[in-house]
C-alpha cells in the first residue's frame, strides 16, 4: 500500500486511522445535531403561522378536508382529520428539508474556511539524520 510508506511504522498509520474516524463521528455527530434543531425550529415556526386567526389557511384546510371526504366516502370529520395529517406531514416535511439545508450551509462555511487556512500551509522540510 503506498499510503503506508508515508508514515514511520504500523503504529504512525493506526493512530492516524483512529483520529480520522473519531474526527469524523464527531463532525457527522455535530452535523446531525445542527439538522435536528433546525429542524424543530422549522416546525415551530410553521407552528407558529398555522393557527385557527390565519383565516386563508383554515379556509384551505376546511376546503380540502371536504374534498377528501366526498372523494373517498368518509364523514366530513374525518376528511378535516385527514386533510389536518396532510398539512401536518407536509410540514414536517419542508421542515426537514430546511434543516437538511441549513446543516449543509454550515458544512460549506466550515468546508471553505478548512480551504482558506489551508493556503496558509506550509511545506516542512525532512529532518536531517
Amino acid at each position: 500500500m503506498a499510503i503506508h510508506r508515508i508514515y514511520a511504522n504500523q503504529r504512525d498509520f493506526d493512530s492516524y486511522h483512529c483520529f480520522s474516524e473519531i474526527a469524523g463521528s464527531i463532525g457527522t455527530a455535530w452535523l446531525i445535531t445542527v439538522m435536528s434543531s433546525r429542524t424543530t425550529i422549522h416546525v415551530a415556526d410553521y407552528a407558529n403561522v398555522a393557527t385557527t386567526a390565519n383565516v386563508p389557511l383554515t379556509e384551505g384546510v376546511a376546503q380540502l378536508g371536504q374534498t377528501l371526504a366526498q372523494t373517498a366516502g368518509i364523514s366530513t370529520e374525518s376528511g378535516s382529520s385527514l386533510a389536518l395529517q396532510q398539512v401536518y406531514r407536509s410540514a414536517v416535511t419542508e421542515s426537514t428539508i430546511h434543516g437538511i439545508n441549513d446543516a449543509f450551509i454550515i458544512a460549506t462555511g466550515i468546508a471553505l474556511a478548512g480551504l482558506l487556512f489551508s493556503l496558509f500551509l506550509r511545506r516542512s522540510t525532512p529532518r536531517q539524520r
